[in-house]
């Protein structure tokens, strides 16, 4: 016959003294009082699950009091199963944010917001597939092995504490051996960890051709493409409407292009206006009495010292990967913000919608952030 356990009443918890040892005083249905050798006070629910017991800290008495402590061992209950990865996030943040370096912390978030896209947040973390998980780490390795350590290091946190917490059953085995290789360089290698890439903004900011800045800056807020931006003329803008207006003959799609213009687009504009609105070109250079020499941007690269590790079409790898996990309702607007060829060819042709207005803030919070990184 099972002990029949009389539930605790306050009158009880308060009079119960230290021992020599930790004592158990139990409420019932696994929630117990954990009395300490130094009087101190706290709540536990015992649980079992796949046969295994576990053990769910409920806070301490009398901060929470008796009636609060059955109401959390119920909410518990309840909502374990719909516990989401980023509540998991948010938790493994709260007890990070004490123990780290302001700097640190900060980079954390910011890793972890760039690379873990919103739907794998929103998921329950019991329903998220191992195979899910290696398949984002292996996506992220193709940018930077180094990124895709950090996160992979980060979601084997993830999962310890939502094993301790009682969120799962077991952690998955997450080794890097099968999912991290170093990539080869490429002609469009970019920078992906965030610290990295202020360390470059930085850089070219002090370049001696600050026309050459400011073109990489334009280049980086409207995510054109090389040649869209170095070859753009005045009479390509319309400032009253905040748009460039780019013909077909200069587009890759051999489609006119419409962009968007944040308001950080427009002080570069307004600035070289006053210096080159006389010419042709907006970036206009003195030495060629023309638009500047296409391999302006390759040499300003080269002498930073970022040869192979980032490229002018990289900062497009950039925007899509931060607006896609971002924004990923939005991946329309952010396909016509880079100006892609639609692979559907009968939806192309009947699709004509511009999504300007979204593509403006969307582009104006991109401006934001790429502020925000340089300013780390």
């Amino acid at each position: 016959m099972s002990k029949i356990i009389t539930p605790l009443s306050e009158y009880k918890i308060k009079s119960a003294k230290p021992k020599q040892k930790d004592y158990k005083l139990f409420d019932g249905g696994g929630l117990f009082l954990l009395v300490k050798t130094n009087g101190t006070k706290l709540w536990r629910y015992k649980y079992t699950e796949n046969g295994k017991e576990n053990l769910k800290s409920l806070g301490k008495y009398p901060e929470v009091s008796l009636a609060n402590a059955r109401l959390n061992k119920e909410s518990f209950k309840t909502n374990r199963s719909n516990i989401t990865l980023r509540d998991v996030v948010t938790e493994f943040l709260a007890t990070k944010e004490k123990s780290c370096r302001k700097n640190y912390f900060n980079q954390m978030v910011r890793r972890i917001n760039f690379n873990i896209p919103e739907y794998l947040l929103s998921k329950p973390i019991a329903d998220i597939e191992k195979t899910e998980i290696a398949q984002l780490i292996k996506q992220i390795n193709k940018r930077s092995a180094y990124s895709a350590n950090v996160i992979l290091t980060y979601f084997n946190n993830f999962y310890e504490l939502a094993e301790a917490s009682g969120y799962i059953k077991m952690v998955p085995s997450l080794s890097p051996k099968f999912l991290i290789t170093k990539p080869e360089a490429g002609h469009r290698a970019f920078l992906s960890d965030e610290y990295e890439l202020s360390a470059f903004l930085k850089t070219i900011k002090h370049h001696k051709n600050q026309i050459a800045y400011l073109m990489f800056k334009f280049l980086i807020y409207t995510v054109l493409r090389e040649a869209e931006a170095r070859l753009l003329r005045w009479d390509e803008i319309d400032f009253k409407q905040r748009l460039l207006i780019l013909p077909p003959s200069r587009m890759k799609n051999k489609k006119e292009h419409k962009q968007p213009l944040s308001d950080k687009a427009i002080e570069i504009l307004q600035y070289l206006k006053e210096l080159n609105g006389s010419y042709k070109y907006v970036f206009y250079s003195h030495n060629n009495k023309s638009h500047f020499n296409k391999n302006i941007l390759f040499y300003v690269i080269k002498k930073s010292g970022y040869q192979g590790k980032q490229t002018t079409h990289g900062f497009r790898h950039i925007f899509s990967t931060w607006a896609n996990n971002t924004f990923p309702e939005l991946g329309q607007v952010i396909e016509k913000a880079l100006a892609h060829k639609n692979p559907n060819k009968s939806e192309d042709a009947y699709n004509k919608a511009e999504h300007l207005l979204q593509r403006e803030k969307l582009l104006s919070k991109w401006a934001d952030y790429i502020d925000g990184i340089e300013n780390i």
